[in-house]
């Protein structure tokens, strides 16, 4: 083989090559884009569920003992004052 076909051969590997290295880095980014999405998924549950409990122990609130509380505090806060 020849200098110029070595030389054209190199260069069709190194072609190859960073074609590949392309095609590697855009796996990569998928993979991550994807788990990115999955935990995404996981945070917007939690968020959803979260949200379900708020909701749950805001209606077994009662709106009277928390305002007896709150004037209980400021008296005595004022009897220290």
């Amino acid at each position: 083989m020849s200098f110029v076909g070595l030389r054209s051969s190199h260069t069709r590997y190194e072609s190859q090559q960073s074609q590949l290295y392309g095609q590697v880095f855009n796996m990569e980014q998928l993979s991550f884009a994807q788990e990115s999405a999955k935990d995404t998924l996981v945070q917007v549950q939690v968020m959803k569920d979260s949200a379900k409990a708020l909701k749950k122990e805001f209606k077994q609130m009662d709106i009277n003992k928390i305002e007896v509380h709150r004037i209980a505090l400021f008296v005595d806060h004022e009897a220290v004052a």
